[in-house]
Order: C-alpha cells, then sequence, then structure tokens
C-alpha cells in the first residue's frame, strides 16, 4: 500500500471511530488451539475496546456439574484489558492440569494496543495470538496467568484479559480444586506482522505444556469427566462440536451407554452431522457393537463411517483404523476392503498406503495401521 493509503487508512479509522460503536460484530468459536469468541473486524477502522463478555452457559442445569459455579464477575470498564488487571482473587495451589477448559465467560473483542499497529502492514484482516497458562480457582475464578507465546508487547494485554474470565472449576474426588488450564486469545490486526514469528517460543510453550500433562496424568475416567464438567451441558455451539470427542472419552472410559447416546445425538443434529461427527461418531457405535458381540453391526458402522466426505483432519491424517483392525482380528476382510476404498474418497494423497494395507489384507495378514490407530 502507498504511503497516501496509508493516510487514507488512518483518516479513515479516525471516522470510523465516530461512528456508532453498536455497530454488529460477528462472532465465531475458535477451534487447535482454541474454544474462543472472535469477532471479523473491519478493514478501515482500527478495533474499539469492547467490554461485552460472552456467555456460554446454558439456561439448563448443567450435566454432571458437581458444584454450582459462582455468579460470574462484573464485566470490566472500557480500556480494562489494555491498562490494569482485575484485582486478584485469592492464590491457590494447582492440583490438576487440564488442557483448553472452556471458559463460561470471556472477553469477545481484544483491542490492538496503539502502540503495536506499527509491526503490521494495513491491508487485509488477521489474528495474532497469545497463549496464556492460566490458574483457574476452586470457584472457577482466574487466580493468576502467565503468557508463554505471541508477541511480546500483547502479552500484559492477554493476561489482563484473562484475568477476568470465568471457567467451571476442574473437580476430583468428588470437589473443586485448583487447576491450571491453556488459554489462547486473539487481537484483530489491520494486515500481516511485518516481523517473523519465533517459533521456538512457540514450541517451548508446547513442552512447557506437555511437561504439566505428565506432572498431573489424567486416567480415561478422568477426561472424560473434565470433558463433561466443562462442555456436557444442553444445546449451544460448544456442545455440538464436542459431542464427538466425548464419545470417544465415554468409550475410553468403558462408559459404552454413554458413549452411544453421544455419538447418536451428534449424528442426529437438526443440522445435520459435521463430517468428522459422520467418521467418528460411527467409529464409536462400531466399537460398541463390537464389545457387545455384534459383528454385523459393526460392519455397517464402518461401512457408514468411511461414507464421510472428509475434512481438515481427516484429509491430511486420515482415518483411524481401530474399528477396521478390531473387525479384521474377526477375519471380517471383505468390509474392511470395502471401508479402504471409502477411504480413497477423502485421502486420496495416500492412495498408496491404503494399497499396500488392501494388498497385506488380501494375503490374509494385518497392516500395520501405525499412528492411524491413535487419531
Amino acid at each position: 500500500m502507498s504511503s497516501g493509503a496509508g493516510g487514507g487508512y488512518r483518516r479513515l479509522s479516525l471516522d470510523a471511530r465516530r461512528l456508532d460503536e453498536s455497530a454488529p460484530w460477528k462472532q465465531a468459536l475458535n477451534s487447535f488451539a482454541g474454544w474462543f469468541a472472535l469477532v471479523s473486524f473491519p478493514l478501515t477502522a482500527r478495533p474499539q475496546v469492547s467490554t461485552a463478555i460472552a456467555s456460554l452457559a446454558p439456561t439448563a442445569a448443567p450435566v454432571a456439574l458437581a458444584a454450582a459455579a459462582p455468579e460470574a464477575p462484573a464485566a470490566p470498564a472500557p480500556d480494562a484489558v489494555e491498562s490494569a488487571p482485575a484485582a486478584a482473587p485469592t492464590p491457590c495451589e494447582p492440583q490438576a492440569y487440564v488442557p483448553d477448559l472452556l471458559p463460561v465467560f470471556f472477553q469477545v473483542q481484544l483491542a490492538l494496543p496503539e502502540s503495536a499497529y506499527s509491526l503490521f502492514g494495513e491491508e487485509g484482516a488477521f489474528f495474532e495470538s497469545v497463549r496464556t497458562l492460566v490458574t483457574v480457582g476452586p470457584d472457577g475464578r482466574v487466580t493468576g496467568a502467565e503468557a508463554l507465546s505471541g508477541l511480546e508487547i500483547l502479552r500484559q494485554p492477554a493476561i489482563n484479559a484473562v484475568l477476568h474470565f470465568k471457567y467451571r472449576p476442574a473437580i476430583r474426588y468428588g470437589q473443586p480444586v485448583c487447576a491450571l488450564t491453556a488459554a489462547t486469545t486473539s487481537f484483530p490486526t489491520p494486515g500481516k506482522r511485518l516481523t517473523p514469528r519465533v517459533f521456538s517460543d512457540e514450541d517451548a510453550a508446547r513442552q512447557r505444556l506437555r511437561a504439566l500433562e505428565n506432572q498431573w496424568p489424567r486416567s480415561a475416567e478422568q477426561v472424560l469427566a473434565d470433558m463433561q464438567e466443562d462442555r456436557d451441558f444442553p444445546g449451544g455451539i460448544g456442545r455440538r462440536l464436542a459431542l464427538p470427542a466425548l464419545a470417544k472419552a465415554a468409550l475410553a472410559a468403558g462408559s459404552l451407554d454413554q458413549a452411544v447416546a453421544y455419538a447418536q445425538e451428534a449424528l442426529n443434529q437438526p443440522s445435520g452431522p459435521g463430517p468428522d461427527a459422520i467418521f467418528n461418531c460411527n467409529t464409536v457405535l462400531g466399537l460398541v457393537a463390537l464389545r457387545n458381540g455384534d459383528v454385523a453391526a459393526a460392519k455397517q458402522y464402518l461401512i457408514a463411517s468411511g461414507k464421510t466426505p472428509g475434512s481438515a483432519a481427516l484429509n491430511s491424517l486420515g482415518p483411524n483404523m481401530s474399528l477396521a483392525k478390531e473387525l479384521l482380528d474377526r477375519g471380517e476382510r471383505d468390509a474392511v476392503l470395502e471401508f479402504f476404498s471409502l477411504c480413497r474418497v477423502f485421502w486420496a494423497n495416500h492412495a498408496q498406503l491404503l494399497d499396500s494395507w488392501s494388498e497385506t489384507v488380501r494375503r490374509e495378514h494385518l497392516p500395520d495401521f501405525g499412528a492411524n490407530l491413535k487419531y
């Protein structure tokens, strides 16, 4: 963009600040990092600080909620997320680590600090993220936050915002406990970053979080309970997105009835199941059928899972082969070969691997599915 155009950008930005601040924003839920609602900002105006607080709390009582969450904190005053953090609650000693808890209340819009605009171009709409380690007290309030990665100039504003978040508490042995989790906050930017990303910080953040998972390992039952406490409440996009993962977690924990209920709910959504839900939930139903000795039903679920149109995850990582392997262990080669053929639609880049697996099965051997038993 020319310097004249850049000047025009700033004039438009100043004019935009005089517009009605109630202009609508489109919220979106950020999902691998994040589960956070973001806003699509216009290109001609710098985003304004908003005190709007998003709530994912249901109107009905949460399912499997062991302790009622206290009322949400009041919304921060304008500029609060840039100027000063909230008064810190009483610190607590963490007793668990739960990856990426979903906040019940959180800051919807985070404005880029004025001093950070010089770090970005002025064309396009992008987001800059900060990864934060958060301490959540037994009452669900944030008692501390530490930035792990992201631009240095955005780390303190991110911490200030996270201190206003509100969570459902982690439950251990029937009691709410102090726990650590990770949060990602995003800032809209007027254009691309002018300086390269520091990948070493991001790698260090991942290693730190992996170390916390090793320090506080969770049983399959605890993983399921954490997910139910965090996301198992009626209605809302959070639940719909979480249903396939809840079904898999329930299967891993041996809660077969719950696994079936979650999978069927995902497949029977009024708007229709998503591509990942088609694959994962039919896989769960097939594995449950095998646990109950129903091989015929398991084969039907395997074929149904392969009829997904594919998704970013499936197209890249490929299909999970757990159900296929268990059917091969029972000598059901024809159904598995048909399943491989269906997988070619979305996993075309790995057709050679599917050919190799098919040939191995025809020779009545078991393929080495490798990481595809874990995805």
